[in-house]
């Protein structure tokens, strides 16, 4: 199924054409999603992966704190217990878990803002896995849930993938642009530039998705054939 209210638009702050992520209307939240499953944690996360994408949130909501987050679903079959959780990159807890940033600032508003992630930089929180509860640390990069999980972690599914703005976030409206995802010497760029003919706004992260899951399977085999 398709998000809700999530196109590509002309006519966006890019000009070039854009992910839209709208909250107004009374829509509860606005996402894309990329279906996999792509590999473990391990597989998908490995030592070498970079995340970059550039985000424009519009001024005017009651929420300024919100912007355009990244997230990705994390499930391990083999656990006794809550073994599901979704990691989730925002704007607002890189202020806000970062000592450098003036306490209470708010993402920026108006113009476009660059993001990376890779294993060490980025700030993820999760929705509560492996008995740890919810919104505890907001300042636990990639690596320091790896290390903080374990074995377990690292041989858990990674599900989906996500581009969006929240539940209970109303009113808002986000635009997402150059999406990228560098594993070695795999790096696609998905511009959600506007075809002649109108496509589904998920199309491009779907195609994303399975080029990703192509890679991963790849990558899966080359280490089988290197380490028997």
């Amino acid at each position: 199924m398709l998000p809700v209210k999530a196109a590509l638009e002309n006519n966006a702050p890019a000009g070039t054409g854009v992910l839209k992520l709208d909250t107004t209307g009374g829509v509860a939240k606005s996402e894309v999603v990329m279906n996999g499953p792509f590999g473990t944690v391990s597989d998908f996360i490995g030592t070498d992966i970079t995340i970059s994408f550039d985000y424009f949130q519009q001024s005017g909501a009651p929420l300024t704190t919100i912007a355009p987050a990244f997230k990705f679903t994390v499930f391990d079959a083999d656990f006794v217990g809550d073994g599901f959780a979704t990691f989730i990159y925002e704007p607002y807890y890189q202020i806000f878990a970062d000592p450098a940033k003036p306490a209470n600032s708010d993402p920026l508003k108006d113009l476009w803002t660059h993001v990376e992630i890779d294993l060490d930089n980025g700030f993820f929180w999760h929705t509560g896995i492996y008995g740890d509860p919810a919104a505890i640390d907001y300042d636990n990069t990639l690596n320091d849930w790896i290390t903080q999980f374990g074995l377990e972690f690292e041989n858990a599914l990674i599900g989906q993938l996500f581009f969006g703005i929240g539940s209970g976030t109303p009113d808002q409206v986000g635009y997402v642009d150059n999406v990228q995802f560098t594993l070695g010497d795999f790096s696609p760029v998905y511009d959600f530039e506007v075809a002649a003919v109108p496509i589904p706004a998920a199309l491009p992260l779907y195609g994303s998705g399975l080029a990703l899951m192509g890679f991963i399977g790849w990558r899966k085999r080359r280490r089988k054939l290197i380490t028997v």
